[in-house]
């Protein structure tokens, strides 16, 4: 069985002479310097895919991608990887109650189970709730990983939302 390479693609097309290995990386919904490896310029196949391999790793960390053979497949615009904002449900006593929540999910890392935790908005209100939601992501991520993923953008972000929220309009 061929081992499958994540964001790497062979092409055998035999009537264009065309063989090789192609690397995309996609990212944040980006596609980052694609890339064809030639089996003719890298005298081989085997070398081919190991130099592709190497390239694909180099733009991973370059753009601050999480190496992983995990293939996820997502259409979500959500603003924060791995946090959502849902609403919780609980029935008490035969009477429901709902607030507003954060909901932040691990990493998924082959057939582990995923965590799941969540913040509560009505409690901390929603910039803090946020901030709180992003910390246990981070924490999630350091578990499975070791490190962490780039949310220094979603702290920028925070931060304009929160000075822009201060101001008054005249």
């Amino acid at each position: 069985m061929v081992k499958k390479n994540k964001s790497i693609t062979r092409f055998d097309y035999p009537d264009k002479g065309m063989f090789g290995f192609y690397v995309r990386v996609a990212f944040g919904g980006k596609i980052y310097k694609p890339k064809f490896f030639s089996d003719k310029k890298y005298k081989g196949k085997a070398r081919a895919l190991t130099i592709a391999i190497e390239y694909r790793d180099l733009i991973e960390k370059e753009i601050g991608k999480i190496r992983s053979d995990y293939i996820v497949v997502t259409t979500s615009k959500a603003e924060y990887v791995g946090i959502r904002e849902t609403i919780s449900k609980q029935v008490k006593n035969g009477k429901t109650y709902t607030w507003p929540v954060f909901e932040i999910t691990s990493p998924q890392t082959g057939r582990a189970k995923v965590k799941r935790s969540r913040v509560s908005i009505q409690k901390h209100g929603r910039e803090e709730a946020l901030k709180l939601a992003i910390k246990k992501r981070k924490l999630f991520e350091k578990e499975i990983y070791g490190t962490t993923s780039n949310f220094d953008n979603a702290a920028k972000k925070l931060k304009r939302r929160a000075n822009l929220s201060k101001k008054k309009p005249k």
